[in-house]
């Protein structure tokens, strides 16, 4: 018990940091890519659901920096469905990085409040 005490008031980790960053960076390029789509008339459906997912990624990233236990949970989430479709679509580098966040993320559990 003290362990996770001890954990959860000690400064972020490096890897969360690093997540955090990529889900930031990724969330602003799906908002980009997402406004890019509602410019033309025919990609607003698409554009709309891309945008979607680019504030949704965004605030993921920024919760984690805050380590809220909410957008840990999303980022399990995110990144499980993300490899699946990885998974689904042949993208095996995309399995890969999916996997490698959300086992690093389970290992950093008692990070998030």
């Amino acid at each position: 018990m003290a362990n996770s005490y001890s954990r959860r008031h000690q400064s972020t980790p490096l890897g969360i940091w690093l997540v955090a960053g990529l889900a930031i960076v990724g969330g602003l390029s799906s908002v980009a890519a997402g406004l890019g789509h509602i410019a033309s008339v025919w990609g607003i459906p698409i554009g709309v659901l891309v945008l979607a997912f680019g504030v949704a990624e965004l605030l993921v990233g920024l919760g984690l920096l805050t380590r809220s236990r909410t957008a840990y949970r999303w980022a399990l989430t995110i990144h499980a469905v993300g490899g699946l479709l990885d998974l689904v679509g042949g993208n095996l580098l995309g399995v890969l990085f999916s996997v490698v966040v959300v086992g690093y993320l389970l290992t950093k559990s008692a990070y998030f409040r």
